[in-house]
């Protein structure tokens, strides 16, 4: 069955791209149309300190960090963050979205002066001084979508402005005198006895069952053809996680479970399959559960076969499936998770080891990971 099944999908996948005129795999299980998703609402994240360092094109010292996601017009990003500054800065910082490779410098948040006609403005805080912990919480509302999907074009910039002179044609360093580089220490909320939930702090969510083309019955099958050649969910996650809920087949585990990547097949990965189990039999995850328990499969995106290939293609599909058909996978939803995660997923005590084939270590299977308002 299982060889049949992979024929079927196979053929249906050949289909959906061949009928796309861009070469990417469409849906084929329903003509409705599928909406555009909503704006983004997400929380920025930052380093433990940042260096604001001398701004070569300018008169003062600037700091850069990845936004993790691919910028679009109307989305709210939230910095909520408690600092402290390594020296004065009289005129405070200034901190906003910029996509950095479009015409150079290309500002896509504004603070409020932005509606009364200031078009430059940046959020800008109070003058900071040392020995002061400050809190911000500031939201960055998109005035325009990024002019693309790499961490360049997706910053979010913190900077100073008027801290020295430099002769208008020199572009090395500045005069002497002038302010020294000033670092930036985030002060975290979360206590270091505290696991906290990762995936509500991380994650991003990619798929979920509303994304999915079912392929057979019982939602054994998983056909995600949302990634496209958007890839930007991945390649700043580090985890794949499976959230799985309402498998009542067996309640001793689940059958095998394959995370297949689709690509084109030049210059991508073509159908690469990764068979998941538990490490003492690649077969089988044995973790007790009942039908009301959520199970989490955290798997290591890097680790999944020829993973890299396929970030390289120019479109992909996530297929998710469980064999033999006997043992519905249940998924609830697909989620991609930064690296962030890793020191409470250390903590957590009923982790079952995923490998392919008792070789190679994939992950992890967990039902202590709190997946609320997840989905």
């Amino acid at each position: 069955m299982k060889k049949a099944l992979l024929v079927l999908t196979t053929i249906m996948l050949v289909f959906a791209v061949a009928g796309c005129s861009n070469g990417t795999a469409t849906k084929s299980s329903s003509n409705t149309p599928t909406p555009p998703p909503g704006p983004t609402k997400g929380v920025l994240k930052v380093p433990k300190t940042l260096e604001l360092e001398e701004n070569q094109y300018a008169d003062g010292y600037q700091g850069r960090v990845d936004v993790g996601a691919t910028i679009k017009k109307d989305d709210e990003w939230t910095l909520d963050v408690k600092f402290t500054v390594s020296r004065a800065v009289p005129d405070g910082i200034m901190i906003g979205l910029v996509d950095t490779v479009t015409d150079y410098w290309n500002p896509l948040s504004y603070d409020g002066k932005a509606k009364k006609g200031e078009p430059n403005a940046m959020f800008q805080t109070e003058a900071l001084v040392t020995g002061i912990e400050y809190t911000l919480k500031e939201v960055f509302i998109a005035l325009k979508d990024s002019g693309g999907t790499t961490k360049a074009h997706n910053q979010l910039i913190f900077q100073t402005e008027k801290e020295y002179t430099r002769p208008e044609a020199d572009e090395g360093k500045h005069t002497a005198g002038a302010n020294n580089p000033v670092t930036i220490t985030f002060i975290s909320d979360v206590p270091p006895d505290e696991t906290g939930n990762p995936l509500l702090e991380f994650v991003a969510k990619a798929y979920d069952p509303a994304d999915a083309d079912l392929q057979g019955t019982d939602n054994k099958y998983y056909q995600f053809s949302g990634v496209n050649s958007d890839f930007s969910k991945f390649t700043a996650s580090k985890y794949l996680v499976i959230v799985s809920k309402g498998h009542t087949v067996n309640a001793g585990g689940f059958g095998t479970i394959s995370v297949i990547l689709n690509g084109p097949s030049s210059g991508g990965s073509g159908w690469a399959e990764t068979k998941v189990g538990s490490s003492d039999n690649a077969g089988w995850t044995s973790i007790s559960h009942t039908a009301t328990d959520v199970v989490c499969f955290v798997i290591e995106l890097d680790k999944l076969t020829k993973y890299t290939e396929w970030l390289g293609g120019s479109w992909g599909q996530l297929c998710i499936g469980m064999y033999p058909d006997v043992q519905p996978l249940s998924v609830q939803a697909v989620l991609v998770v930064k690296g962030g995660a890793d020191a409470v997923f250390d903590k957590l005590t009923d982790k079952v080891v995923l490998a392919e084939e008792k070789t190679k270590t994939l992950g992890f299977a967990s039902k202590s990971i709190d997946v609320t308002d997840l989905y």
